[in-house]
């Protein structure tokens, strides 16, 4: 990860001194890439990523309605369930998942 001095100095050189990438990486020791993320980002603003999908993201809706009504059932119940119904994700993939629905129900 680049800090802030390294990123001004990436965009002043390639902006005011008109290096190029592969320049600019083997004067200052980074990827070429590094130096291509340095120069697409806005000063001081990340890249925005885009949320992942996961495996039990279809069967959300069947877990809450599942977990409003036995709100104590076991993780691994609930896998063994879940499975039977098209899951192939593992049970700790799950356990994640249920962790979330379970805070959002204490609400």
């Amino acid at each position: 990860m680049l800090d802030a001095a390294s990123i001004a100095e990436i965009r002043r050189l390639h902006y005011a001194e008109h290096w190029k990438v592969g320049t600019i990486a083997s004067q200052l020791g980074v990827h070429p890439d590094a130096v291509r993320r340095a120069l697409r980002l806005e000063p001081g603003a990340r890249a925005p990523r885009p949320p992942r999908r996961r495996l039990a993201d279809a069967f959300v809706p069947w877990l809450n309605e599942t977990l409003e009504r036995y709100p104590r059932l076991r993780v691994t119940v609930l896998h063994r369930m879940v499975r039977e119904r098209g899951f192939g994700g593992s049970v700790s993939s799950l356990r994640r998942v249920v962790r979330e629905l379970r805070c959002w129900l204490a609400r």
